[in-house]
C-alpha cells in the first residue's frame, strides 16, 4: 500500500497553507501569523508528542480577541507563552506547536488562531467496511492533529450493529447479522421497531430490534419532540372541576402523575397546612431523611384535616426544608397568617426561594417574588420586626435582628425528648389581638398582657398557646426604649404586610418554591448549570395563559421505574401540559401526592425513599367545598 504524508491528505481539502517562511507551516490556515526571525530551542523528540520545556500556558477567559477554541501563540527563543479562554484552545495551540518544531527548533512566530467554523468533522461509516480497532484510534489522532472536532461514527443501519459493547450484548449477538430472508420476515410481519434513520430511535432500536430502548446508551436527546412522546393510562374526575391523569412515557421508564383544576369552579379552593400544625417543628435526625421519622406525612395531614370536615381531595408535598430542626426554606401563610417568616439574611441568601405560589382571597393566583414587613406601634412610635416564628429567636448565631416575632405555633416541646429553645437574652412584649394576626389586613389593636425582662437577669423564656397571642423578642438600644415606654395593660397596634409582586390584596395561601422555572411562557432555567441539569423526581405547579386551569403536576424519579427530569424537561414537559407559568417544589423523596376518592385516601405516585411517604414540613390541600 502506497504510504502518503500526512499533508497530501490535507491538500485535497484545500487548508494546508504555509506562511512567508519554509520552516512555518500549519495547517489549517490560523487567523493570523506573523514570522519573527529566529528558533525557540526544542527537544523534537519530545516535541512531536505535545511536550515543550518552555512552555507556559494559561487560560484567560477575558483575553482580547480570543474566542471559543481559538489560542494565541507568542514564541521568542526564551520562551512560549500560549493563551486560550478554554481548554480546547490550550489544546489546539499545542497541535500547532507540534505542526511547528523542526530539528532546528520551533520558528519564533506570533499566531493568533480562531475557528471558522464550530463543526469540524469526519464521517466514517463502519457498517458495511470495517476497520479495526488500532485504525479507528489513529483516525482521531490525525483528527486531532488537524484540530477537527468532530467524529461522525457510523455504527448501523439495515447491515447491522458494528461495535461490541459489553453492557449492552443484544446489539451484537441480534444486530450485528441478518439473513436476507430474516429481514424481510421482521419487515413484512411486524416484529420490526423501524423508525426514519433521521430520529432519536433509529441506532439503538433497529440494532437491537427484540431489546428494551436505553435513551442512555441511545444518546436520546432531550431537545427531540419525540422524547417526550407519552400515553395517558389513567384519565378520570375525582371531584367536580377536578381531574387526575396518569402519563407514562413512550422511549423510557418516566411516570408523571397530574391534577388539573378548573379554576372557574367556585367549589374548589386551596389550604395549605403545617406538619402537626406547629413551626419549627424538628425531626431531630440531623437532616438524614428516609420516611416518617416524627412530623406529620402528607397522607396524615389530608386524613386529619378530613376528620375535621374538611373535604381535601388532593394533596401535594410544597416548600423546602431543614429537617433537623424544622423551618421552612421560605415563607408559610394559612389562611392569612403568617406561620413563618424567615429573617432577611436567610431571605437574601436563599435566591432561588424568591418565589412561592400565592392564592389570593379573591381566587386570583401569583407566582411572584415576595416581601415582607412587620410593624408594631406604640403610639406614634413605630417599630419593625423582622420574622415570625424563626429559629433566629433562638440568639444562638448571626446576624442577628433586634425584634422578632413568635406565636402559638413556636411550641416548646414539639416531640417527647425534642425542643424549640428561644434565647432568654432580650425583652418580651407577650401582646394579644382582639383576633388573630393576618397579613396585608391593616393595623390589629392588641393589649400587652405580660412583659419578661431577660436582658440583665436570668429569667425563662415565654411560650404562649392562645391563636390571638403573640410575643415580641426585643434586645439592643430597640429593647431599652421599649422598656421605657411600655408596662402591661398598654394599647398598642401590630401589623404584617406581605407584598407579592406588587400587590398587598387579602392572601389566603402562600407557600414558597425553589425556582420559577416557566414564566410567561418562556423558560427560566436556574443560574448555575448543575442545579439546572440536576434530574431528581419533583412536584411543580403551573397555570395555563388563560388562568382558567391550573395543573398540579408530579414526576417520579429515583427509582427502578423513574429517572425523573431536570428543570429543562420539567418546562418541556409544561409546553405540553399547555402550562404559561410554572414553579418547581421541594423534590426528590420529598415529592408525593395524595389523592381521595371513592371512600378512598392513598399515595398515587411512587415515592423514592426506601422506608417510604417522608416526613416534610408544609404541604398543600386541594379542597372541595360542600
Amino acid at each position: 500500500m502506497t504510504k502518503f504524508p500526512k499533508t497530501i491528505f490535507l491538500i485535497a481539502a484545500g487548508v494546508l497553507v504555509a506562511c512567508s517562511r519554509p520552516q512555518c507551516v500549519v495547517t489549517p490556515l490560523p487567523e493570523q501569523i506573523t514570522y519573527k526571525g529566529g528558533y525557540c530551542a526544542c527537544d523534537s523528540s519530545r516535541a512531536v508528542v505535545g511536550e515543550f520545556a518552555k512552555l507556559e500556558s494559561r487560560i484567560d477567559p477575558s483575553a482580547e480577541g480570543i474566542r471559543a477554541e481559538g489560542y494565541r501563540l507568542q514564541i521568542d527563543r526564551r520562551k512560549i507563552l500560549l493563551t486560550a479562554i478554554d481548554s480546547a484552545g490550550l489544546f489546539y495551540g499545542k497541535q500547532t506547536l507540534r505542526q511547528l518544531a523542526t530539528a532546528q527548533g520551533i520558528p519564533c512566530v506570533e499566531v493568533l488562531d480562531n475557528p471558522r467554523f464550530a463543526y469540524r468533522g469526519m464521517h466514517l461509516d463502519v457498517s458495511r467496511h470495517f476497520f479495526p480497532k488500532e485504525q479507528i484510534f489513529k483516525i482521531l489522532d490525525e483528527m486531532a492533529y488537524y484540530k477537527l472536532n468532530k467524529f461522525h461514527f457510523h455504527l448501523c443501519d439495515n447491515g447491522g450493529w458494528r461495535i461490541q459493547i459489553d453492557k449492552y450484548p443484544l446489539l451484537t449477538k441480534l444486530g450485528s447479522h441478518r439473513m436476507e430472508i430474516e429481514w424481510l420476515k421482521w419487515w413484512d410481519f411486524g416484529d420490526k421497531h423501524y423508525v426514519p434513520e433521521d430520529t432519536p430511535g433509529a441506532t439503538y432500536s433497529n440494532a437491537v430490534r427484540h431489546g428494551a430502548f436505553s435513551k442512555e446508551a441511545n444518546n436520546f436527546s432531550n431537545q427531540d419532540e419525540a422524547y417526550y412522546d407519552w400515553t395517558i393510562t389513567e384519565d378520570r374526575e375525582i371531584a367536580s372541576g377536578i381531574t387526575y391523569k396518569h402519563y407514562s412515557f413512550t422511549n423510557f421508564n418516566q411516570n408523571i402523575y397530574a391534577i388539573e383544576i378548573d379554576m372557574n369552579n367556585p367549589k374548589v379552593t386551596f389550604e395549605t397546612v403545617m406538619a402537626d400544625e406547629i413551626c419549627p417543628n424538628p425531626n431531630g435526625n440531623n437532616n438524614s431523611n428516609n420516611g416518617k421519622i416524627l412530623r406529620e406525612t402528607l397522607s396524615e395531614t389530608c386524613v386529619r384535616r378530613r376528620g375535621e370536615g374538611r373535604n381535601i381531595v388532593v394533596g401535594i408535598n410544597t416548600g423546602f426544608f431543614n429537617s433537623h430542626d424544622g423551618f421552612p426554606r421560605g415563607m408559610h401563610i394559612e389562611e392569612g397568617e403568617p406561620v413563618f417568616v424567615n429573617n432577611p439574611y436567610v431571605r437574601s441568601i436563599l435566591t432561588n426561594h424568591v418565589w412561592g405560589f400565592t392564592y389570593f382571597d379573591n381566587r386570583t393566583v401569583s407566582f411572584e417574588k415576595r416581601d415582607f414587613t412587620g410593624k408594631f406601634k406604640v403610639g406614634t412610635k413605630e417599630y419593625e420586626y423582622y420574622s415570625v416564628n424563626d429559629t433566629i429567636v433562638r440568639l444562638g448565631g448571626k446576624p442577628s435582628y433586634d425584634a422578632n416575632l413568635y406565636t402559638f405555633r413556636y411550641v416548646k416541646e414539639p416531640h417527647p425528648g425534642l425542643t424549640n429553645p428561644i434565647g432568654s437574652k432580650a425583652l418580651f412584649i407577650i401582646g394579644r389581638n382582639d383576633q388573630p394576626l393576618k397579613v396585608n389586613s391593616g393595623d390589629f389593636d392588641a393589649t400587652v398582657t405580660q412583659i419578661v425582662d431577660g436582658r440583665n437577669a436570668t429569667v425563662e423564656a415565654p411560650y404562649v398557646t392562645g391563636k390571638n397571642e403573640w410575643v415580641l423578642q426585643v434586645t439592643g438600644e430597640k429593647a431599652d426604649e421599649l422598656a421605657q415606654s411600655l408596662k402591661t395593660g398598654d394599647k398598642v397596634t401590630i401589623s404584617a404586610e406581605l407584598k407579592i409582586g406588587s400587590s398587598t390584596a387579602h392572601v389566603k395561601v402562600h407557600n414558597s418554591s425553589m425556582y420559577r422555572f416557566l414564566y410567561n411562557g418562556v423558560y427560566a432555567a436556574p443560574p448555575k448549570k448543575e442545579d439546572a441539569e440536576t434530574i431528581n423526581p419533583t412536584t411543580n405547579l403551573g397555570m395555563t395563559q388563560d388562568k382558567s386551569k391550573m395543573i398540579i403536576f408530579c414526576v417520579d424519579g429515583r427509582t427502578d421505574n423513574d429517572r425523573g427530569l431536570d428543570f429543562y424537561e420539567a418546562y418541556r414537559v409544561s409546553q405540553k401540559l399547555g402550562l404559561y407559568d410554572v414553579i418547581r417544589f421541594d423534590g426528590g423523596g420529598s415529592t408525593v401526592m395524595w389523592t381521595y376518592e371513592n371512600g378512598v385516601g392513598k399515595v398515587i405516585n411512587h415515592v423514592s425513599d426506601s422506608n417510604g411517604e417522608r416526613s416534610c414540613m408544609n404541604y398543600l390541600h386541594v379542597r372541595v367545598l360542600e
